[in-house]
């Protein structure tokens, strides 16, 4: 009997100490909550908002004028200054962070208020480039009207901003060498120098106060307008801005191009004639060049991130060399056309559309990770060092044409290259 009361109580225990194994597991197992702390939320950039909407309303009301908002550009650093500040006490006191907020917002409001009169405006700058120069912020129109003179060749330079251009040419035997109807903030200045061979630039030496117009001034119809005598043997070089720029110099007489692109979209007819010089900096916005027919040039393009499209006329003559950038080149090449087209290859694809019955030679010296894609009727008539995707192809008319289109692709790049017909 008194067995199996031993038996039972030890079972008993072993369940017990069971049980107590369990509820131990459980125990470790569950996770420890911590204390849930408030995060930090600062007040520094919605006083900054509040203080850009008051600007806003001060501009709108003609109290922010050109001057001030010159000194309000230079002074942006404190911001930085202050949000450093903030991030590093306001972790550990809300209120003196939000008083720093405070303080450096009305800091900055106050001394672009009282910076004119301290002599601070007209030589802002936003990391070197100039902002102010002189002249004020309004809406001005200037019409320009330079007589031709004797003047036997010009060199132009037309330094664009954001406005819309037009450049155009001239009616044929005008008494004008240049005429200009601009529209422009602050000051326009317009250079003539030389007598029969004449030197003129042409620029906009207030642009903005700051990175956009002050609120409240309407820049979107603003336009340049310029026109140049056909007959004077024309150097002409233009910096493209933000704006669009369509530039229809088809009856000029050219003798070398030099255009630096910008954002804005630039659309390009070239003449007739020739051989002329053209140099192409595409920047990141869309360039569209028309060759016209029987034109003979030399080009040298260097890609930017904007897309990049030629044309050629029929029976043009081109020497084209080309550094492929992150945008897409597009070649369209129309009947009798005669030529080389040499390009190092980078990330944009590249197209060529060929005409149909074009003598054709395409050499590939060096590959990439782009792929190369040929029509059957190019045959490989020499192969490369390297592998099967470098070497030389012909067409079966190649050797015998008058007009040839020989493709030089020095490197592949990332991007694609093809060839159509």
């Amino acid at each position: 009997m008194s067995e199996e009361i031993k038996e039972r109580e030890t079972s008993r225990e072993e369940e017990l100490r069971a049980a107590a194994e369990a509820e131990h597991r459980r125990t470790e197992a569950r996770p420890v909550q911590q204390p849930r702390r408030r995060g930090y939320r600062s007040l520094f950039w919605p006083v900054v908002l509040i203080a850009a909407g008051v600007l806003w309303l001060l501009s709108n009301l003609g109290i922010m004028t050109a001057e001030n908002w010159s000194v309000l550009v230079q002074l942006w650093p404190i911001l930085l200054i202050a949000a450093g500040l903030d991030m590093i006490v306001g972790r550990f006191s809300a209120v003196l962070g939000s008083l720093i907020g405070v303080a450096a917002v009305g800091l900055i409001v106050v001394l672009a208020l009282i910076g004119p009169s301290l002599g601070w405006a007209g030589n802002a700058t936003w990391f070197g480039s100039p902002i102010v120069i002189g002249g004020d912020l309004e809406i001005q129109n200037m019409s320009i009207d330079e007589p031709l003179g004797d003047t036997q060749s010009a060199d132009v330079r037309l330094d664009l901003s954001f406005e819309q251009t037009s450049i155009r040419t001239l009616d044929a035997g005008s008494d004008s060498l240049l005429e200009a109807d601009i529209d422009y903030l602050g000051d326009l200045t317009f250079d003539v120098t030389g007598g029969r061979n004449k030197s003129i630039r042409l620029r906009q030496d207030v642009v903005t106060a700051g990175i956009f117009p002050p609120p409240g001034l309407n820049t979107r119809d603003m336009r340049w307008d310029i026109a140049l005598n056909p007959d004077v043997p024309t150097d002409l070089q233009v910096d493209a801005g933000s704006g669009p720029v369509e530039m229809d110099l088809a009856g000029l007489t050219l003798t070398a191009l030099e255009i630096d692109g910008g954002s804005g979209p630039v659309t390009l007819s070239l003449p007739a004639g020739g051989p002329y010089d053209t140099e192409i900096d595409v920047g990141s916005g869309s360039f569209d060049v028309e060759l016209a027919q029987g034109a003979s040039t030399t080009m040298d393009v260097r890609g930017g991130s904007g897309p990049f499209r030629f044309a050629s006329g029929a029976d043009a003559e081109v020497r084209f060399e080309g550094d492929v950038g992150s945008g897409p080149f597009e070649f369209t090449l129309a009947e009798g056309t005669n030529g080389t087209f040499e390009l190092d290859g980078g990330s944009g694809p590249v197209r060529f559309q060929l005409p149909a019955d074009a003598a054709v030679r395409v050499e590939v010296r060096d590959g990439g990770s782009g792929r190369v894609s040929l029509p059957n009727a190019l045959v490989q008539v020499e192969r490369g060092d390297d592998d099967d995707d470098t070497g030389v192809w012909e067409t079966e008319n190649y050797s015998r044409a008058t007009n040839r289109i020989e493709i030089i692709i020095r490197d592949v790049g990332s991007g694609n290259v093809i060839v159509e017909f």
